[in-house]
């Protein structure tokens, strides 16, 4: 093949990257996160192959010395070093499906990066490849549109546009990133009138997608991005007077939108839009409400245990079970992500992380804004200074995905290229030069074997057997309630494809084998075979892969659901010790002692759970249960009545403890409350009825059925059976 036609090649794959954030490939786990990732990196390795074969054989594609990739290598080394000494390795370097992070993907981005950074040189190349992103932003801001208008559905939460993108929250960064490549090429086309109207439309396009996407550090990264860039031209600029008053007037604007919300904010037209609602609550006070600001403080102390390199890449969840917080009771059971990119850095590869990916920042700065190669317009600096600022701000409130990622590389391969001295060939003989040239081609011809068996390699090692597990897993979780059978062959399958996200797979099989031991639709073989496979899979689990409160107490928990008692214990007391603070964890414990008749005990945890944080229900609730079994009576009605004005509760597990200690005047009162507040609900007449009985009011047992026919007479049969059970003296089952 022809150094020329490589090259063509080369160049074609570099804008075809572009159109990943269209994919999302059904049948795959995560569709919208495997699909473009596995697309991503498939795509990558075979560029990578075509653009090593033009390296060997031309200089001019081999990476020249930059300060900027030389901070982006110190960056790659640094976090690859955090990685091989973090806590878990082997997760740092692959990640799972639901994120498709890891070292692996910083290592596609970077080869990305010199692909790109190599072989687009020229300013028109670079406007090209501009254009054509986007322009495809434009295709995924016209989908979100038809989202809104309700002829497309939206994949996640509801009334935020996601587009094909899959998330609001990544959308969002996405059309924020590509509002500054507009305004950049704005800027570059200003001279065409016809041209400088469709940046505007596509300006005006964005902005509005962005507001319903409801992504409040997008929202934020525009406003700081754009506040930064009109800054820097007020400030520098001298000859356009014209442009320098649209730039004042533009941060006046700015402060005068911001401080007219904020004044707003707490009337009612704001606090019942679901949007604007979102935004208002974008303050210190409205912060520390939210579950980031938890995170950020999980981080903290999390980088304060290993401040040098961190725990490595995709360990943050084992730093949020350690430190984690009892006030995020109600937010996620588990949490991967600080919410914060400096943070993330700051746990995944310590300080030197954190200080090797800021210098990036600088690095580009220092390129746009000092060196003498630069030859942007002061205009074209800023709002590429601007891009910067809006993606870190962004980033300060959430965390990077593969189409952000893809962007932004391309953003520092666009620095790269334009701030390296030119490649000049010698002068020489046209003799010489076909010479030069046949030894290129003979070179390619040398090569291009080896580099294809490795690159064939690294689709094979890096992605199939990924892709087939997740193949699997979609229809494993899809089919689980209505088809166990197929669900449990597909989770077979998954394993048996050896991928990288093993970890995944088994908690998947462990969480849906847990949740279906007491659904009465699915066979009960079914559900020994699944639980046979999912405590088979997560023993191996906790024995190979470095300790972890989440594997332990999903163990624990699939052991208790099938009252297989022996070793829970020791497995939920682990996940306790890797996270004390973590109260599913200490209530899954208080279950099994309560089941062992262990009421001290149950009372004790409870009692510590509780205090950690009075404001959840459960922790108080399970405290009352505890307290009930042990005949503390009067510390559980304290509880119960300062929460809910009531100790007859209508909660199962009370309840049950009143029906163990045999306070049945406790349960007659609660289920008579029931009935009232809801007079159809015949299995609490049912229940009332045993209650009835249980104390010997066999007459009114007799009749609460009564009435229960009265109010259900499809339930005849069933009532006057119960009625002949009571007038014979049996218990009524």
């Amino acid at each position: 093949m022809k150094k020329e036609t490589l090259a063509e090649i080369l160049t074609i794959g570099i804008f075809t990257v572009l159109f990943i954030p269209l994919i999302g490939i059904n049948n795959l786990y995560f569709p919208f996160i495997t699909g473009k990732a596995f697309t991503f990196r498939i795509l990558i390795e075979i560029l990578g192959g075509v653009w090593l074969l033009l390296a060997i054989s031309d200089k001019k594609y081999r990476p020249r010395f930059s300060w900027l990739l030389i901070a982006i290598l110190s960056f790659i080394s640094v976090i690859s070093i955090a990685d091989i000494f973090g806590i878990n390795p082997y997760r740092s370097f692959w990640s799972d499906f639901e994120r498709m992070d890891g070292l692996i993907n910083l290592l596609h981005l970077i080869l990305y990066f010199l692909i790109a950074g190599s072989a687009l040189t020229t300013k028109k190349v670079w406007d090209y490849f501009f254009n054509t992103t986007i322009g495809i932003s434009v295709l995924l801001s016209l989908l979100a549109l038809l989202q809104l208008a309700g002829m497309m559905e939206i994949n996640t939460d509801a009334g935020r546009l996601d587009s094909t993108i899959g998330n609001a929250a990544h959308f969002g960064i996405y059309v924020l990133l590509h509002i500054f490549l507009a305004i950049f090429m704005l800027i570059r086309w200003q001279g065409k009138p016809k041209v400088r109207y469709i940046y505007t439309a596509i300006i005006l396009l964005h902005t509005i997608v962005l507001y319903f996407t409801a992504t409040r550090s997008a929202m934020l990264g525009l406003l700081g991005g754009v506040f930064v860039t009109t800054l820097l031209i007020a400030l520098l600029e001298r000859n356009h007077k014209i442009l320098r008053k649209i730039a004042i007037s533009t941060i006046l604007g700015i402060v005068m939108l911001i401080g007219a919300f904020i004044l707003i904010k707490n009337q009612s037209f704001i606090q019942q839009s679901p949007i604007l609602n979102r935004f208002a609550v974008v303050s210190l006070e409205g912060m520390r409400n939210q579950p980031r600001y938890y995170f950020w403080s999980i981080a903290v102390e999390g980088f304060k245990e290993r401040p040098i390199l961190g725990w490595g890449q995709e360990n943050y969840k084992n730093v949020f079970f350690k430190y984690y917080h009892p006030a995020l009771y109600n937010s996620e059971i588990i949490s991967d992500k600080p919410h914060n990119v400096v943070l993330e850095w700051l746990v995944s590869g310590g300080l030197l992380g954190v200080l090797s990916y800021l210098l990036i920042y600088g690095t580009v700065l220092y390129y746009v804004w000092l060196s003498k190669r630069s030859t942007w317009s002061l205009v074209e600096k800023s709002v590429l200074t601007g891009f910067l600022a809006g993606y870190f701000i962004n980033g300060l409130f959430l965390f990077d995905n593969l189409t952000s990622y893809i962007i932004f590389f391309a953003f520092l391969a666009y620095v790269y290229s334009q701030t390296l001295p030119e490649y000049q060939e010698e002068k020489i003989h046209d003799k010489l030069r076909k010479r030069n040239k046949q030894e290129q081609q003979n070179q390619i011809k040398r090569f291009a074997i080896p580099v294809a068996l490795v690159v064939l390699l690294c689709v094979y090692f890096v992605n199939a057997k990924g892709m087939v597990a997740a193949s699997n897993m979609s229809p494993a979780i899809f089919f689980y309630s209505s088809d166990p059978e197929t669900s449990l062959s597909q989770f077979k399958k998954a394993l048996e494809a050896n991928s990288f996200s093993h970890e995944r797979i088994r908690q998947e099989i462990a969480v849906i084998a847990t949740n279906m031991k007491d659904d009465p639709n699915i066979d009960s073989k079914i559900k020994q075979d699944y639980f046979n496979l999912a405590r088979s899979e997560m023993e191996k689990q906790v024995q190979e892969m470095p300790p972890d409160a989440h594997n332990f107490y999903l163990l624990g928990s699939l052991l208790y659901s099938y009252g297989e008692y022996d070793e829970v214990l020791s497995f939920l007391e682990r996940a306790r010790e890797l996270s004390p603070k973590k109260q599913v964890i200490i209530l899954k414990l208080a279950d099994v002692y309560i089941a062992e008749k262990n009421y001290k005990k149950a009372y004790e945890i409870t009692q510590k759970v509780y205090e950690l944080e009075p404001r959840y229900d459960l922790t108080r609730n399970m405290y009352a249960v505890s307290a009930i079994l042990l005949g503390d009576n009067k510390t559980a009605s304290n509880l119960l009545i300062e929460r809910y004005g009531t100790d007859t509760l209508f909660d199962l597990k009370i309840l049950q403890a009143y029906a163990d200690t045999k306070q049945y005047g406790k349960i007659i009162t609660t289920y008579e409350k029931r009935i009232l507040e809801n007079p159809n609900d015949t299995q609490t007449r049912f229940s009332l009825s045993v209650a009835y009985f249980e104390i010997g009011q066999w007459q009114m047992a007799i009749k609460t059925l009564e009435k229960t026919i009265t109010h259900d007479p499809s339930v005849k049969d069933t009532a006057e059976f119960l009625i002949s059970e009571i007038r014979a003296g049996r218990m009524p089952q």
